[in-house]
């Protein structure tokens, strides 16, 4: 009996749930969208439980309709994001972002729609080509043409009419990648060319290349591609980026950098990562042949030898373009083309240039510049900070370096004129780098630094100018006195400095001090890393609370459970204390468990050792 009474109970309490989401629906389809509100939350209040969960994602996918119409964006987004939570797969949510011009969220929304398709019922084939096909063609094409190809590929088998929009859109065929783990990579190129028509350009390619191709395919695409930029009345490809990546040696590498050449008035980004590379230009010549340039990543993986690929391509063209055969200095190019391309992304790893003849040598200025990383190891010796001028970049909001060869000029000081957007610094290896800013800042009058506009030197009204915005420190394998000197020095100007890591840069009796003073002033962190770093636990009390959520701390062998105990309340989402020998009781490592989200306490080493004595015993 006790079964049938409860049988009818939840037949009773679907009954009610129906019977207010059917008023809801009527007063939706009325115009009258506050009340049909208050009948969907009616049926929401019924629900018990996660019963009925097709029924919920109805009502709270209605409810956000309701709230759409009344413009109350909020309130439909969490509806939204309760319908995603219970059915994620609904394409009901992404017409609701794209309804709202929330575009990335909708794409991810019919990806998810798209991925569960595949794996459940022809009925969810049936939904999404009912929702997606009452949008117009150009919305449908809008958003397709926002998808990774694997995704696109997965909506031609969606239904015949998705298929044949997409296969005679010419526009969703301007990108291709071609990579190792498509073994018919010629064929690949064949089918996106048909589908583009002559009418339409190529203006993506991005080309992955591993020791699982044979090279005879590679050269084959190659040349494919010069062949389709070599018709100057009627090209097929008008690449705006081109990516390529290859972990091997190659022969062909003087066909990637013609190929490139073809396209130099229309490339804007362009990414080469090669087993070893090294361009017989300057660096100011390579930027000028490429005009409208905004993203550069040139990266070599291997240490330069002594035959390191000369590119004859890149020198023939240099020598038509300064109209002088006979010449080999390629600064004469900066006669012809005196404008550098609006950079906002320079990325230069391992790879060497020319350097330019001293007597003509001179700073780059490039201000539009947002991302900078340079690295220069592996013995390439290279030193890209002596060529560029770092006095004006004031869009800067990334700094990368890594190099023991970089050196900063007294007369550039980064803190001589400051970085209104900076936002991270990453320094490893850099010491004469930081300690030029260091000695440049102690010679400054009280309170004060410098700043430069045009050719004139004015001061800054305050230190607090120098990077007012900067959230992310990093310094690794830097002289620890050169360190914790400029982190002194500098802590009142990272008033929003979230991110603190010191990892490997020992902390000595006297460095200990410069730290814990700038602790003091700095803003409570919210990641600290001093891995490998040895604080002591005066180090860690002088940390303020009420951010930290990451602490790192490995090899602390003098830090203590107490002064954990403080940082770690109520709550910090990851610690990392192996090898704090202080800190390994098993009440201890319980306690910091329970205020812990991620614990890492446990040392490699020992786990063998333990692992070792378990085998032998």
């Amino acid at each position: 009996m006790a079964f049938y009474q409860v049988r009818r109970d939840q037949e009773a309490t679907v009954s009610i749930v129906s019977h207010n989401f059917k008023k809801g629906i009527a007063a939706f389809n009325a115009g009258e969208y506050q009340r049909s509100i208050k009948h969907f939350d009616k049926a929401i209040e019924s629900i018990e439980g996660d019963d009925n969960s097709n029924l919920k994602v109805n009502i709270f996918d209605s409810r956000a309709a309701a709230k759409h119409k009344l413009n109350d964006i909020k309130g439909a987004l969490d509806d939204a994001q309760k319908t995603i939570h219970h059915a994620p797969q609904s394409p009901k949510v992404s017409c609701l972002f794209y309804q709202i011009n929330k575009l990335k969220a909708s794409i991810q929304m019919f990806k998810m729609a798209i991925k569960y398709s595949r794996s459940g019922s022809p009925a969810m084939d049936r939904s999404l080509t009912n929702f997606f096909g009452s949008l117009p063609a150009e919305i449908f094409i809008q958003i397709v043409s926002l998808l990774d190809n694997g995704s696109r590929f997965k909506c031609l088998r969606i239904c015949s009419l998705w298929r044949q929009m997409i296969l005679n859109t010419p526009s969703l065929w301007k990108s291709i990648t071609l990579s190792s783990s498509f073994n018919r990579s010629p064929a690949k190129l064949e089918f996106w060319l048909e589908r583009l028509g002559l009418n339409h350009c190529l203006e993506h390619v991005k080309i992955e290349y591993s020791a699982t191709w044979k090279l005879e395919t590679l050269e084959h695409i190659i040349n494919e591609l010069i062949s389709l930029s070599s018709d100057q009345k009627s090209p097929r490809m008008k690449l705006k980026s081109f990516s390529f990546y290859s972990n091997c040696p190659l022969n062909c590498s003087d066909s990637v950098i013609g190929l490139i050449c073809l396209n130099r008035f229309s490339l804007v980004d362009l990414y080469i990562k090669t087993h070893q590379i090294s361009f017989p230009v300057t660096l100011e010549v390579f930027l000028k042949l490429f005009p409208r340039l905004r993203t550069l990543k040139l990266e070599s993986g291997n240490k330069l030898s002594t035959n390191s690929q000369n590119f004859t391509t890149l020198s023939s063209l240099v020598k038509n373009l300064t109209g002088n055969a006979e010449s080999s200095s390629p600064d004469k190019f900066s006669l012809k083309i005196p404008t550098l391309p609006p950079l906002e992304e320079l990325g230069l790893i391992n790879v060497k240039f020319e350097q330019p003849v001293e007597s003509e040598s001179y700073l780059l200025k490039l201000a539009h510049l947002i991302s900078v990383t340079f690295i220069s190891q592996n013995g390439t010796e290279q030193d890209y900070i002596s060529m560029v001028d770092f006095l004006d970049l004031p869009k800067l909001s990334s700094l990368h370096l890594s190099g023991p060869s970089f050196r900063l000029p007294l007369v550039s000081a980064p803190m001589m004129f400051g970085y209104p957007c900076l936002q991270s610094i990453r320094l490893s290896e850099c010491t004469q780098v930081l300690e030029t800013v260091v000695n440049s800042f102690r010679e400054l009058p009280e309170g004060a630094s410098f700043s430069t506009q045009g050719n004139q030197v004015t001061f800054l009204s305050s230190i607090h100018q120098f990077a007012p915005k900067l959230k992310l420190i990093s310094l690794d394998q830097i002289d620890p006195i050169v360190s914790y000197s400029f982190l002194e020095g500098f802590a009142s100007a990272f008033h929003q400095l979230e991110s603190l890591s010191l990892e490997g840069v020992t902390i000595s009796p006297q460095t200990s001090s410069m730290l814990i003073c700038a602790l003091k002033i700095l803003p409570p962190l919210i990641d600290l890393n001093l891995n490998d770093a040895r604080p002591r636990s005066e180090v860690l009390e002088a940390v303020k609370l009420g951010r930290l959520k990451t602490l790192q701390i490995r090899n602390a062998v003098e830090v203590t459970f107490r002064s954990l105990t403080r940082l770690v309340q109520p709550r910090i989402c990851y610690l990392e204390i192996t090898g704090c020998r202080l800190i390994s009781s098993r009440d201890m490592i319980e306690w910091l468990g329970r205020h812990v989200d991620v614990l890492s306490w446990q040392d490699e080493s020992n786990k063998r050792e333990r692992a070792m004595k378990k085998l032998i015993l």
